[in-house]
């Protein structure tokens, strides 16, 4: 899939911390295609009317210098543009978005076996979870709202994908860093002293309801992704329309509105490190070709008009 990526070289300026630090990367930018579920990926397919076929969106960042802290992607806004879109064509519908796991609204067992931290990524950020269609976890901020979550418009034959938080201008892939995003659990075991701070094993249950111990909670781990190769952002489906016979060709692009981001550290709340505006996106493109019998019963309506 290297062949369908095309790799633009991007300066970076140091947002926080040190404003004079220049750190330089490679930043991948990929539109895929799948007629087959997602079984397989390409970045040209052909495709029947009737078939479904769903696009994803592939980021990669790679250090082209050393940066002493690095962390992953923060960021970015993307306007989705797929070309020949018929009156016919239906987009399939997103998946639902969820809450952050840890949060008041998506709850984890209390009861989270340690030892604490667990690895980053243990958890599940806001967004979409188990490879469904919409903005993928923990890419997902202000989709619980409504207010990230893409919206259709059709433009000149063209689909776009569009959300109120970015304006309507495209739509917004973010995270929250990772000293925001930790996730507080209990062992089911450790407790800590009201009065002293001292931490004890299963300390006797008369002095836990005399409220002499609490339970003891910890940062259990992160859904802070770290990684920064081959991060798979986005998924949607589409379903050609079964009486449009036409040979036509959809190309799926899509232009960044404005910068794309990443965070100097995975524990940073601020220091980002921010791409070029213009950072251009490989596009993928599916075939539509009617099928054999279609164009034979084509045939034959045509045959049959020029006898009368």
């Amino acid at each position: 899939m290297d062949k369908c990526v095309f790799v633009a070289a991007c300066a970076f300026a140091l947002l926080g911390g040190s404003a004079n630090a220049q750190l330089s990367f490679q930043s991948r930018f990929s539109w895929d295609v799948s007629t087959n579920g997602g079984a397989t990926w390409s970045s040209s397919e052909s495709a029947l009317p009737g078939d479904t076929v769903t696009f994803r969106l592939r980021l990669s960042t790679y250090r082209a210098t050393s940066p002493t802290s690095f962390g992953a992607l923060a960021g970015f806004t993307i306007l989705p543009n797929l070309t020949n879109w018929g009156g016919g064509d239906r987009l399939d519908p997103f998946a639902s978005e969820q809450y952050r796991e840890g949060s008041e609204a998506n709850p984890v067992p209390s009861v989270i076996p340690g030892p604490y931290p667990l690895p980053s990524g243990t958890f599940r950020g806001p967004g979409v979870v188990g490879s469904g269609n919409g903005r993928q976890a923990p890419y997902g901020s202000n989709g619980t709202n409504g207010n990230g979550v893409p919206i259709p418009q059709v433009v000149d034959q063209s689909l776009r994908l569009v959300a109120p938080v970015a304006d309507y201008r495209g739509v917004s892939f973010a995270q929250l860093t990772g000293g925001l995003s930790n996730v507080m659990a209990w062992d089911g075991h450790t407790y800590i002293s009201s009065e002293t701070g001292e931490l004890m094993m299963d300390p006797p249950a008369e002095e836990i309801s005399s409220g002499l111990w609490t339970e003891y909670q910890d940062a259990a781990g992160s859904f802070f992704r770290t990684g920064t190769s081959n991060l798979v952002v986005f998924l949607y489906s589409i379903t050609l329309d079964s009486a449009d016979t036409s040979n036509r060709t959809l190309v799926q692009s899509g232009n960044i509105i404005g910068s794309v981001q990443y965070y100097s550290s995975a524990a940073s709340s601020g220091g980002r490190t921010t791409a070029s505006p213009n950072n251009p996106v490989q596009s993928a493109q599916v075939h539509v070709v009617p099928a054999p019998g279609s164009l034979i019963l084509l045939a034959g309506l045509l045959a049959v008009r020029r006898r009368r």
